[in-house]
């Protein structure tokens, strides 16, 4: 009986991950034509910063680098396409594309989670460790590959920025990085060597972990777990704002969805409104679809103990969304600046007042008219900067 169960949770999980694949595609091109009036978001923070505080920041941003951490189901590519995340940090936040790197992956390669996962008998007992299963560990190898590649002499601060899924698993692999480091300096400790096998880890320049629409708590027990306890297990292994504070936490949530129950002759053809997409969704992230949220993630699940929390009305999951979303231009400031201010203050500064922060109204025409003041300036903003290291 107790294997019947199992299996049967699988299949279903396999099931509503289809369903939830299929319903992306839908219902972009039915919310278009019937509700995107209705979200009115205006870009606005109680926290923006000052002409000053902008043109200091702005000289230490060469220093850092970027690494984008896809979402489930989405590939690289998707963040480099117009009005995406690396279209608006180069035009909006002043990137350099050099500095921004993206995980190198397909959406192919999010098969792997089911063809391997169902090789891991943890995968169908619904216990995955995603350092242990090869059914998460691929991204987990991935993301330490890249960080890595950015390591180098020139780079003083790398910036994560997961989005969706992208950014639970970057605290597993966080995790997993530290207790590799940890491991090595026993290694160093005990033979005066050093690693001699592999590359030696290095979260020193690790400043930042953003993450953007990521679910943080697991579904509670009794209900189906579609990351089949992999994110369990990470926030029982590596909780909250596990190294903080050498590592600075921020989640950002968007609030913008209504959870609706809605009826399905055929649930896998029919188009879902996206009141409908978004219970489906928040019912198997957190095991309760009538409230509000992103429209993949809920707010009750959204945000990360110990992080600097960010709230932004109207906005929505994703880029395939037919709404404003984390990376659009007008949104992106919201949380940018905040994070930026964070890693390049100095390591004694005070960040209490950057807690629960929430986005309020009409204040992006100011940070557009702030652009254009220091551009010309930049020469003259020498004094108080700070080296940007945490």
């Amino acid at each position: 009986m107790k294997q019947r169960n199992i299996n049967t949770n699988i299949v279903k999980t396999l099931l509503l991950i289809l369903v939830i694949a299929v319903q992306t595609h839908h219902i972009n091109s039915y919310i278009s034509h019937t509700h995107t009036s209705t979200f009115t978001f205006t870009s606005t923070s109680t926290h923006t910063l000052t002409p000053s505080q902008k043109r200091q920041i702005r000289l230490q941003q060469p220093k850092y680098r970027i690494l984008i951490l896809p979402g489930f189901l989405h590939s690289e590519k998707e963040y480099t396409n117009k009005n995406s995340l690396i279209p608006t940090l180069v035009q909006d936040c002043h990137w350099d594309p050099n500095q921004i790197r993206v995980l190198p992956i397909t959406i192919y390669d999010w098969v792997q989670v089911f063809t391997k996962g169902l090789l891991d008998i943890n995968f169908w007992k619904g216990n995955v460790d995603p350092n242990k299963s090869a059914a998460f560990k691929w991204y987990l190898d991935l993301v330490e590959k890249e960080v890595q590649t950015l390591n180098d002499d020139d780079c003083e601060g790398i910036i994560l920025i997961g989005h969706s899924a992208g950014g639970w698993l970057a605290r597993a692999a966080l995790g997993v990085l530290s207790q590799k480091q940890q491991q090595q300096q026993l290694d160093v400790d005990y033979n005066k060597n050093g690693p001699t096998t592999q590359q030696k880890v290095d979260l020193s320049r690790i400043a930042c972990l953003v993450t953007l629409g990521s679910p943080h708590i697991s579904p509670n027990e009794g209900c189906m777990d579609i990351t089949r306890g992999a994110l369990r297990n990470t926030n029982e292994n590596y909780p909250g704002a596990y190294l903080s504070p050498n590592i600075t936490y921020i989640s950002v949530i968007g609030s913008s969805v209504q959870g609706k129950k809605e009826s399905y002759i055929i649930p896998l053809l029919q188009k879902n409104s996206l009141e409908g997409f978004a219970f489906i969704s928040y019912d198997k992230v957190c095991g309760e679809g009538n409230q509000i949220g992103d429209g993949v993630v809920p707010c009750s699940a959204g945000h990360l103990d110990g992080a600097i929390q960010i709230d932004l009305d109207d906005v929505q999951h994703s880029m395939s969304f037919p709404g404003l979303w984390y990376g659009s231009s007008s949104v992106i400031h919201a949380w940018h600046d905040v994070m930026l201010k964070l890693i390049v203050d100095d390591n004694d500064s005070d960040t209490d007042d950057y807690d629960n922060v929430h986005d309020n109204d009409d204040d992006d025409d100011n940070n557009e008219d702030d652009d254009e003041d220091y551009e010309d300036d930049d020469k003259d903003c020498n004094e108080g900067i700070h080296d940007g290291k945490l």
